[in-house]
């Protein structure tokens, strides 16, 4: 039987959509070819344990380490090494299949990604180049999770690869009708934010739309904020994290749930406000605009009155229709889509000269 060892560094940050998306992973590869020959480098233990865990404390980022990380997949000893992320290792063993993941490449795109500073953030690009370049070079097989990440993939570093999108997990949310502390925001009373306030976020941008607006409705954002996004406003709430439960309030009494980012290798908040049967707003931002126009309804992240319009016209939208969104979502399953994945990498085994990007459709 194949061993597979997958590069789990990322499972020691806080919740993220790389994160989440190396959980689904190993899980398909414990599904196709057992758990007991799964292994996960991480950079600390976990506190569930659920995979086989190779301990080693790399940093994902660090020019050492990646110098260094094909020593460990050396004496791991794997059929397959696959990187849930852009970021592999400069050097590659020989007899073992690399995989790598790319969810997205934003630093190319959003101005002033790394720093404020122009110099400052060129040298961030130029590492991140070098990481990245290297670690294609060295990957037999490239999966994007949308088609705006392999055009990107493309466009900046010349590699094919595979489009693989994502899966939504389909929650159930439990008394919805009443959740502690959340009754002062009745239904249809406010707009919904969910993630990041990072820049390439635009969440400042949303608020400015808003206070804005002519409307009597609040904004509510959750998520993980450092401080640096503010309002006066008072119909501006801050919540922060929330549990899943309060969540699943927000999303299916909010008046719509708007997404403002500059760019998105996927867009999962989206399918998961969807499934809630929110109203979407949504930005055209990088891989957003591939979703469905007929259940989205989109506006330009760089031009405030087109979200503006959205925000004072929210009352004459209705829901989305439950069997349109039900039939959509059925695209986005983790455990079909990474079956195509496991197939592309059967078929690489068997020959390699098969596994050409134009002989298998891209889905």
């Amino acid at each position: 039987m194949k061993k597979i060892l997958i590069d789990g560094r990322c499972l020691n940050e806080v919740s993220t959509g790389g994160k989440n998306y190396a959980i689904e992973l190993i899980k398909s590869y414990q599904r196709e070819y057992g758990k007991d020959n799964v292994f996960v480098l991480c950079r600390q233990s976990q506190e569930t344990k659920w995979f086989n865990e190779i301990i080693y404390p790399l940093k994902t980022y660090s020019f050492i380490n990646f110098f260094l990380l094909h020593r460990i997949i050396r004496k791991v000893h794997p059929n397959i090494f696959h990187s849930p992320f852009h970021y592999s290792s400069f050097f590659k063993v020989k007899g073992c299949l690399y995989v790598t993941s790319v969810l997205d490449l934003m630093y190319r795109t959003v101005p002033n990604f790394y720093r404020k500073n122009s110099f400052l953030n060129l040298l961030g690009v130029l590492k991140t180049n070098f990481f990245i370049k290297r670690s294609l070079n060295n990957s037999d097989i490239v999966i994007s999770i949308s088609e705006t990440t392999a055009d990107d993939v493309k466009r900046y570093f010349d590699k094919d690869s595979f489009v693989i999108p994502c899966g939504v997990i389909l929650r159930n949310y439990t008394d919805l009708s009443c959740q502690s502390g959340l009754s002062i925001y009745p239904k249809n009373s406010f707009f919904l934010y969910v993630g990041l306030t990072t820049v390439h976020k635009n969440v400042e941008f949303l608020i400015s739309c808003f206070e804005k607006a002519v409307t009597d409705k609040m904004l509510i954002i959750c998520g993980k904020n450092d401080g640096n996004l503010k309002s006066s406003n008072p119909r501006v709430k801050f919540l922060g994290f929330v549990s899943e439960d309060d969540l699943g309030y927000l999303y299916n009494n909010c008046s719509a749930f708007v997404f403002p980012s500059l760019y998105e290798g996927f867009g999962l908040p989206i399918l998961e406000a969807l499934a809630q049967g929110s109203i979407v707003f949504s930005s055209t931002g990088g891989s957003l605009k591939e979703f469905s126009d007929k259940l989205i309804h989109f506006f330009n992240p760089r031009d405030a009155d087109s979200l503006i319009r959205l925000l004072e016209g929210v009352n004459n939208i209705q829901a989305p229709d439950k069997n349109e969104v039900a039939e959509y979502l059925s695209l986005f399953r983790w455990n079909v889509n990474f079956r195509k994945m496991h197939r592309i990498i059967s078929l690489y085994e068997k020959n390699s000269n098969l596994c050409m990007y134009g002989d298998i459709q891209r889905s």
